[in-house]
């Protein structure tokens, strides 16, 4: 059988019509060990690929691409290409996916590593990547069993992350390169990680994430910080978390939710990624409504970042507003915090809610409508989020921002 590979790769590498090693659909195209080199040609695969022992080498001057119909599974392979080698198709790597020259661009498909592969040689200039980081979805996988008790290990398929912890768990490890956006357009840097099950973080179970100098987006690594993804009846965002920062490395071991677990119920969801400390919104407002019986204003921000201070407006036209009042804000703050202001005009008005950061930053949230004498309903206008959900009552009004 290793002949007749061979026989086939001479003519096919022969022909300078041929522009990509094609297996067809219903060939099985077997390889039992040893190395074969595609130069400067496409791997496509619409049949059955046998891995074997061997190793794939692509190597070249100009790009080469993996495409098909078919997931190829590779035993090891070798990037040796002076441009990139793109993946419009999913693959699998077995064993060694070696970085010596050039990049493997992800674009919108997985590249998965199984329960056994690795990344070898990954640099700054030889690297994994997408080729359009604002848009593109494209990530690589790994599968591993972890057993309970203390566990380190700095190799987790060398994809760049360090996980500890004392859980049991089976998981499936994403790394992705696509741009994160948070809060105000706050972008984070092209990478990011989704770990199932690791759930929050305490001095046991932490991580620790590795990246490149081209990765940062334009962020200063000292303005790095971790930020983790976490839920709070039914609204999700993306919350900053204590980091430690050395070079192209970043470890986030504490337990900064640790109350939100039983006071709150917050869900931890698992995703994880590295953006600038001083760009997100000085606050998320997870509510803003009012109580007819307590005759309140009431709002409630998930995070709070160099907050100086609320002003409340009122409005009878949402034209002219009216300063009615103002409130202090935490500064800095990770939890959730309630807060309240008592009016008396609470008869077919509006009210906005309006914050100020430290250097007299504004930023204006919803508008309610009150109307407690006519119906004993608070009712939302308008709601300029993309979606939102109204509970509407006798007691208060509470709108969402999903």
């Amino acid at each position: 059988m290793k002949k007749i590979i061979n026989i086939l790769l001479f003519i096919l590498l022969s022909l300078s019509t041929y522009s990509q090693l094609y297996i067809s659909n219903g060939t099985n195209f077997v390889m039992t060990s040893g190395q074969l080199t595609i130069s400067d040609m496409d791997f496509d695969n619409d049949g059955t690929f046998t891995r074997g022992t061997g190793t794939v080498n692509f190597k070249g001057t100009s790009d080469q691409t993996i495409l098909g119909t078919s997931t190829t599974t590779f035993n090891n392979v070798v990037i040796n290409n002076a441009n990139d080698l793109l993946v419009d198709d999913d693959f699998n790597v077995y064993g060694e996916l070696k970085m010596t020259s050039g990049e493997l661009d992800l674009q919108n498909s997985v590249v998965s590593l199984g329960t056994t592969g690795k990344i070898l040689n990954e640099t700054e200039t030889n690297r994994i990547k997408v080729g359009n980081p604002d848009t593109e979805i494209g990530t690589i996988t790994i599968d591993r069993n972890i057993a309970a008790g203390t566990y380190s290990n700095i190799l987790l398929g060398n994809i760049g992350i360090i996980l500890v912890t004392d859980k049991a768990l089976n998981v499936t490890i994403i790394r992705g390169h696509k741009v994160q956006v948070g809060m105000d357009s706050n972008e984070s840097i092209e990478r990011y990680y989704e770990i199932s099950g690791i759930d929050s973080m305490t001095t046991t179970n932490y991580i620790e994430m590795s990246y490149f100098d081209i990765e940062l987006n334009g962020i200063a690594q000292a303005d790095l910080i971790f930020f983790q993804t976490v839920s709070y009846d039914g609204t999700s965002w993306w919350s900053p978390c204590y980091t430690t920062i050395s070079s192209n490395t970043a470890t986030f071991n504490t337990p900064t939710y640790y109350d939100w677990i039983y006071e709150h119920s917050i869900t931890f969801e698992d995703k994880f990624t590295l953006a600038s400390k001083l760009l997100p919104l000085p606050i998320e407002l997870l509510s803003f409504g009012y109580s007819c019986e307590n005759m309140e204003l009431e709002w409630t921000t998930s995070s709070e970042q160099n907050n100086d201070y609320f002003t409340i407006e009122k409005s009878s036209d949402m034209i002219n507003w009216e300063f009615v009042g103002d409130i202090t804000g935490q500064g800095n703050s990770n939890v959730r915090q309630n807060y309240s202001y008592k009016i008396d005009d609470n008869n077919q008005i509006y009210y906005r809610l309006c914050q100020f950061d430290y250097d007299n930053t504004e930023e204006c949230f919803n508008t309610i409508y009150i109307d407690c004498e006519m119906s004993n309903v608070v009712s939302v206008y308008p709601n300029p989020s993309n979606s939102s959900v109204d509970i509407s009552g006798w007691f208060y009004t509470l709108t969402m921002n999903i």
